[in-house]
C-alpha cells in the first residue's frame, strides 16, 4: 500500500507525525540545543526517530507504525512537560505558561487518529459497505482545528 491509494485515515495519522516532526525540528530542537536541555535533546531524538519509522511503516499499511506512535505521543502528552519543566525545572524561554499545552494536543491528535486508523485497518478485512459518500466521521476535522492552536 502507498500512499496514493492509502486510506483517509492513515494518511491523517501519518499526518499528525509530520505535523509534529515539523514541530520539533522548527521549533523544540533548535531551543534545546541553545540552551544546553540534554534530556529534550535525546528526547527530541529518540521522538523523531519513532515518528519518522512509525510514518514508514503507516504508509505500508502496517499496526506496527501506528503502535510506535505511542513513544511521540507519550513523550507529547506525558514526559516531555513533566521532565523538562517539572523535574528538571527548566523555564520556558518564551515565558509564556501555555506553551506545554501545544504539544499536549498535538499527542492527544496523535493517539486519536492512530486509534482511528488502527480500527480502520481492521474493517478493510470486511467487505466493504456502501456508507454513502463523503467522510464517515466529523471528528477528521479536530486536526485542522487543532492546527491553529
Amino acid at each position: 500500500m502507498n500512499l496514493k491509494t492509502a486510506n483517509f485515515p492513515l494518511q491523517v495519522a501519518i499526518a499528525t507525525l509530520l505535523y509534529n516532526v515539523l514541530h520539533i525540528l522548527a521549533w523544540e530542537l533548535p531551543i534545546a540545543v541553545r540552551l544546553s536541555w540534554d534530556v529534550n535533546i535525546i528526547g527530541d531524538i529518540i521522538v523523531i526517530a519513532a515518528s519518522t519509522l512509525g510514518m514508514i511503516l503507516i504508509a505500508f499499511g502496517k499496526k506496527a507504525g501506528l503502535i510506535l506512535a505511542v513513544i511521540p505521543a507519550s513523550w507529547a502528552i506525558f514526559f516531555q512537560w513533566f521532565i523538562v519543566y517539572f523535574i528538571l525545572g527548566y523555564k520556558e524561554p518564551n515565558g509564556v505558561w501555555w506553551y506545554p499545552l501545544f504539544p499536549i494536543f498535538q499527542g492527544i491528535n496523535i493517539v486519536f487518529f492512530c486509534i482511528l486508523a488502527y480500527r480502520n485497518l481492521d474493517r478493510q478485512s470486511l467487505p466493504e459497505q456502501k456508507t454513502g459518500n463523503g467522510l464517515r466521521s466529523p471528528s477528521y476535522y479536530l486536526y485542522a482545528a487543532s492546527a491553529f492552536l
